[in-house]
């Protein structure tokens, strides 16, 4: 039996992501101030980078483009765009740069289970006219007793995924008084 701690272990996000040190490094450049050499190094490469997720953005932009022309009557927002917290349209750059840092609202371990909520940052509503961005899913270790393997719930906001968060939470600390008192019984 796999167990969830073989299979998860705690990653340390990055103090800053490539985003957050371009945007630092690009406004000393706009204060005229000196980069050291390492900046430098850095600011350039970091430039190479963005150029080349903005370029990958384009290319996604066109099939898109060409996705909506063959499927006129299916919703736009389904074919990969990014999005951020608040559901507004981001760039591919900035997107991978929520998603290195950011990525969970909240997890919770309650008994033997994990309640986990991520932030994913593309529309995942396929058959939805709502956007879902963010998602709880709950998790145990043995899985073939899981009252909720298919638990999963999706949410258009950051609030929204918050909330959420604690009421599966709650849902599942009643789960566990309800089984407690079966069990003393």
């Amino acid at each position: 039996m796999v167990k969830l701690s073989d299979v998860c272990e705690f990653v340390p996000y990055p103090p800053k992501t490539p985003l957050e040190v371009l945007n630092e490094l690009q406004a000393k450049k706009d204060n005229k101030e000196t980069l050291t050499k390492e900046e430098s190094v850095l600011y350039n490469s970091l430039m190479k980078e963005k150029k080349s997720y903005d370029a990958l953005d384009l290319k996604r932009k066109e099939r898109k483009d060409e996705l909506c022309k063959s499927f006129p009557n299916a919703p736009k927002a389904k074919f990969g765009d990014y999005y951020g917290y608040n559901g507004e349209p981001i760039s591919l750059w900035e997107w991978s740069s929520l998603f290195q840092k950011d990525r969970h609202i909240g997890t919770d371990f309650i008994g033997k289970f994990k309640i986990s909520t991520v932030y994913m940052g593309l529309d995942h509503g396929i058959f939805s006219d709502k956007l879902q961005i963010f998602e709880t899913m709950i998790f145990t270790e043995d899985d073939k007793k899981n009252k909720f393997a298919d638990f999963q719930e999706r949410y258009a906001t950051l609030e929204e995924a918050k909330e959420g968060h604690k009421k599966a939470c709650e849902l599942v600390r009643n789960f566990l008084k309800t089984k407690n008192v079966k069990h003393k019984k």
